[in-house]
């Protein structure tokens, strides 16, 4: 099972440090931009055969809507990010000769629960039943949620390896996919660390044939894998083709191999490919 989970944009709170979880506010003008940068130049999973899930709250589905377009997908309700309730939408600085705050911050800030809202374990308790949920149905998911929830999620199967839970926050809209395979989680970031790199991107624009696909965004035409690596999978390559009266595989309508953001999918399919030869040998 594959688990992808990505951080939504900046918004206006985020950007003055403030705390918030339960107030619904919207992606900023900039953490929009930033999304579109990032979906640009690539790395994020084909959400192809994904179940996609967003915590409902507004700066989730602008964000997905951001990085993927209109997208079928379902609301999780319980990963959405920890209510701070007094202190939504307040800077520690406003909060400083808060004495409510005061004795929060000085007690147990995991155990002991903000006024009006949660407390750390809660919110813990709250996100890992969710989860376990997603575990039992088994199916590769796409999951657009918060910092927060992201933490509790990597915490929770790779305690110790830093010190605390947020320490694993990514930064907006980055994340990690999981991957659960023979009781053992593995994880890698999001974008994936191709994206943006010049060795995953390559261009020949002296070819005389450049870009060799019709339609194709010259701009952003992959040069990298010119003679298409899956070709021999035949129909089974998953890309746009059609079979010549003569017998022969025109991929000319094709640009899966060509597209800056499929570098990763395609060297996925030649490992899974590799693989097979390796049982078949």
């Amino acid at each position: 099972m594959i688990v992808h989970m990505i951080r939504h944009g900046d918004t206006e709170a985020t950007e003055r440090g403030c705390y918030y979880g339960g107030t619904d506010v919207p992606v900023s003008p900039a953490g929009l931009a930033r999304l579109r940068g990032l979906r640009a130049l690539g790395g994020y999973p084909d959400p192809a055969g994904l179940r996609v899930y967003t915590s409902g709250m507004l700066r989730t589905e602008q964000s997905l809507e951001a990085l993927y377009g209109p997208l079928d997908h379902e609301a999780l309700p319980e990963l959405r990010e920890m209510h701070f309730g007094a202190f939504e939408m307040r800077t520690p600085d406003e909060l400083r000769t808060d004495p409510a705050f005061l004795r929060w911050l000085q007690g147990d800030v995991n155990a002991n629960p903000t006024p009006g809202g949660e407390s750390g374990e809660s919110f813990e308790r709250r996100v890992r039943a969710e989860f376990d949920q997603l575990l039992a149905r088994g199916e590769d998911c796409l999951l657009m949620v918060h910092g927060g929830v992201i933490s509790c999620v990597l915490e929770r199967f790779f305690p110790g390896e830093r010190p605390g839970r947020y320490d694993w926050q990514p930064k907006p809209g980055t994340g990690y996919t999981l991957r659960f395979e023979n009781g053992a989680v593995t994880r890698t970031a999001l974008p994936e660390s191709w994206a943006g790199r010049g060795w995953s991107f390559f261009q020949n624009k002296a070819c005389e044939y450049f870009p060799c696909h019709a339609g194709a965004d010259p701009e952003n035409f992959n040069c990298l894998f010119c003679f298409c690596p899956l070709y021999g999978l035949g129909p089974d390559c998953g890309g746009s083709f059609r079979i010549l009266p003569d017998g022969v595989k025109d991929c000319s309508g094709c640009l899966r191999p060509h597209l800056r953001e499929n570098y990763g999918e395609i060297l996925r399919v030649l490992g899974k490919m590799t693989k097979t030869a390796e049982q078949d040998g």
